[in-house]
């Protein structure tokens, strides 16, 4: 993307992809921390929040480093590239994880009929922690494959919240094609 895709601005003269995420899991949440590597640039408008760096290898080292310093026997993982994230999909996920007593993620259906599973948008145990870092050491090293590995329950969202809410809910911003697509859809939100 040429920058820190968490200082990206969606709409363009709108608030940034981080700030936008992080209004959406303040409202859920009672603590926040960002993750990140040295690279890693936090805005300096971002005051009062914890900033702790993981060994860089992506969202696998970045769940790690939430959960060796969670005050909470759970953490919910959130991608800054979602600048849709739902609240009321992150509400779903963390109530459900109570409810059950284990780690859970979204999964919405797609066209033809295939998931799509967000990893991103998930409710991980901290006393899973070990397991984790276990996991990891032995070539896990996407999310998908740590969801594996936990067996965490897979939540469909589709009933809860409509096809396109959740679409938008699980986008995320990777290339300048998809910053085009979010800072369109933007314009068109309420």
């Amino acid at each position: 993307m040429g920058r820190t895709k968490a200082t990206l601005r969606v709409p363009e003269d709108g608030p940034t992809m981080l700030d936008r995420v992080l209004l959406t899991v303040r409202a859920c949440c009672d603590q926040v921390v960002l993750v990140g590597n040295e690279r890693s640039h936090v805005p300096d408008d971002v005051a009062g929040i914890e900033y702790l760096k993981d060994a860089g290898g992506g969202p696998v080292t970045g769940l790690i480093a939430a959960l060796q310093a969670c005050e909470h026997s759970r953490v919910l993982l959130a991608g800054c590239d979602m600048p849709f994230l739902s609240a009321v999909m992150v509400r779903l996920v963390i109530e459900h994880s109570f409810e059950v007593g284990r780690g859970v993620v979204p999964v919405a259906g797609r066209d033809g009929g295939t998931e799509k599973l967000q990893p991103l948008h998930g409710v991980y145990l901290q006393n899973q922690l070990e397991q984790v870092e276990r996991a990891f050491k032995d070539g896990a090293h996407s999310l998908t494959d740590i969801v594996e590995r936990l067996d965490l329950v897979r939540l469909r969202v589709d009933a809860s919240m409509t096809g396109e809410e959740a679409m938008w809910s699980f986008f995320n911003v990777n290339t300048p094609e998809d910053l085009t697509v979010a800072r369109r859809h933007a314009a068109d939100e309420p």
